[in-house]
């Protein structure tokens, strides 16, 4: 969660505030590829995981539980915030990202490990006049390339 708070520090100049939640942190579940790799996990675990990582999660881990936080959090910016000030909102956040993206998108749960959000990028949510949010993109990383 370090790097996720210094960057949101670094960004905190553009939206005007900045709120440490722990729903955002990320979840270590230590699952490896392999029994010596993850001592939560084995080969035929792991594959089975990454198949539905709902139905097939290493002991004392939950996505659900994941999927709680992130989405408690998002309901608690939707009630706080007025409709004018959404453009104000900035998520940094790890994997849970993908979790509150399938919600959005009203996609299965056990679909959020099929998403892909490689570092710094950005994926932006609008709010509309209704409330309903919509991804208008996602992953984006052209801030990321040099510029020459």
């Amino acid at each position: 969660m370090k790097r996720a708070v210094m960057f949101a520090r670094a960004i905190q100049s553009k939206t005007g505030m900045l709120i440490i939640d722990r729903r955002l942190r990320e979840l270590n579940w230590r699952l490896g590829t392999n029994a010596s790799v993850g001592s939560n996990a084995g080969p035929e675990l792991y594959t089975a995981y990454k198949q539905d990582p709902i139905k097939n999660r290493p002991p004392n881990s939950d996505p659900r539980e994941a999927a709680e936080l992130i989405l408690s959090l998002w309901s608690d910016i939707l009630r706080s915030m007025s409709h004018e000030d959404f453009h104000r909102v900035a998520l940094v956040t790890h994997n849970s990202a993908k979790i509150l993206l399938c919600s959005i998108l009203g996609e299965a749960l056990s679909r959020y490990r099929e998403r892909r959000i490689d570092n710094a990028s950005i994926t932006k949510i609008v709010i509309d006049k209704f409330g309903k949010a919509h991804i208008e993109y996602e992953n984006k990383t052209d801030h990321l390339s040099e510029k020459t």
